[in-house]
């Protein structure tokens, strides 16, 4: 994935760094899976987040079309019908081969449509039939049982150990209503990530009922219990759905989409030096973490400073490290105003964090001024305007 360009759009000044790296109010931008145009629920992949995209799916059938292609055409519509049948157990994309031609080399096609199924990063050619009817029968025989079963304390240390940045819920107990829920929640919602069930030890002792969920970073990273009622489906739903991102934690394109719907009041970045930004993350997020759970309306995030070097130095103004970024503002309607300040790596303590956000808060800092490329062929920086920015090349109506 990469930052795109200079963006601009129609009753907003600028995408910020956020808007570049997460894309928002529906729409996303170049460098992002997006939902097709003309559909509502197959995604449009392209070489730059291909791989992102297998990876943040346990499940995903990839079909590689050729526009012209007859047989193409008659596919794609039951392809869509398919993938809305399939919302929430798997996901249903499609790449134009004409285009991403690379990736059709990747992947030796010899004819289309040519249709791939991922399971945990595997790919598998799929031979089922090229109706809504037929892609479901061959997806469902062939999606396999949605949860791993850990049968030891051994499987559970190996699965964190494997988990990454990865969130993971772990369900455990003995109860036949319980584990009923928890069956169909992870059916149901395979999207949300890897489900495990954790089998009794001992058959004579019965294992409370219990949901966990694991993310962030380190090991073990966060734990967050489930207080509800553990036969309430929609109610459990509702937990994952919630706690499904850390209070600190990186930014990326495979869990993007979770934090559209929470910067409507900003965001705050931790911008570290780019040859250690993974580490240095790791070793603030005490800090990090416990600041974020004072101000909860706000993600607490980083980001790639080797891959994003250029944008977030110009759009978030870090230019050295460690710099801490508040976003304030509603992000996915263009409000916010971003302000940043460079702390010394001895002096990054909750106590500053907290400090610099109270600052902004009252009014006491320097909003910091985005810088953009100019137009095409002016290397030089400029400062965008306060009021609307409005091309005058563009031919569009305002």
């Amino acid at each position: 994935m990469a930052f795109g360009s200079d963006v601009r759009r129609p009753g907003g000044h600028r995408w910020r760094a956020l808007g570049a790296l997460l894309g928002f109010a529906g729409c996303l931008l170049p460098g992002l899976p997006r939902v097709s145009a003309r559909g509502r629920h197959v995604l449009e992949l392209e070489e730059g987040y291909f791989d992102a995209t297998i990876a943040k799916h346990p499940l995903i059938l990839v079909m590689f079309y050729a526009p012209w292609d007859g047989n193409c055409k008659q596919m794609l519509p039951e392809f869509e019908v398919a993938a809305e049948a399939l919302e929430g157990r798997m996901v249903l994309a499609k790449i134009d081969a004409t285009i991403e031609t690379k990736l059709a080399e990747r992947f030796k096609l010899d004819s289309y449509p040519s249709l791939h199924f991922f399971k945990d990063g595997m790919a598998t050619k799929y031979t089922g039939g090229r109706t809504s009817a037929g892609i479901l029968d061959w997806v469902k025989a062939n999606m396999g049982r949605p949860f791993k079963v850990l049968k030891s304390d051994a499987d559970v240390a190996e699965a964190m150990q494997k988990r990454g940045r990865k969130t993971i819920i772990i369900f455990e107990g003995d109860s036949k209503a319980e584990k009923a829920t928890f069956f169909k929640l992870a059916d149901g919602n395979r999207t949300l990530g890897s489900f495990y069930y954790r089998a009794s030890v001992d058959t004579a002792v019965t294992t409370p009922p219990a949901l966990r969920l694991y993310r962030g970073l380190g090991r073990v990273g966060e734990e967050v219990t489930f207080e509800g009622d553990l036969q309430n489906s929609t109610e459990a739903l509702e937990f994952l759905v919630s706690e499904m991102l850390p209070r600190w934690g990186e930014v990326t394109a495979a869990n993007y989409e979770g934090y559209l719907p929470k910067t409507h009041k900003g965001m705050f970045w931790g911008c570290f030096d780019p040859a250690r930004f993974h580490e240095d993350a790791e070793k603030f997020a005490g800090v990090f973490q416990e600041v974020a759970n004072v101000y909860t309306q706000f993600p607490f995030v980083y980001a790639d400073t080797k891959e994003h070097k250029e944008h977030i130095k110009d759009a978030l103004g870090c230019t050295e490290f460690p710099t801490i970024v508040l976003q304030l503002g509603d992000i996915p309607n263009d409000e916010e105003k971003t302000f940043n300040l460079h702390v010394k790596e001895n002096a990054l303590t909750a106590g500053a964090v907290t400090s610099f956000i109270e600052d902004v808060l009252a009014g006491k800092m320097k909003e910091f001024v985005y810088q953009s490329p100019g137009p095409e062929g002016d290397k030089d920086d400029y400062s965008v305007p306060s009021a609307p920015y409005v091309d005058p090349d563009d031919d569009f109506d305002l």
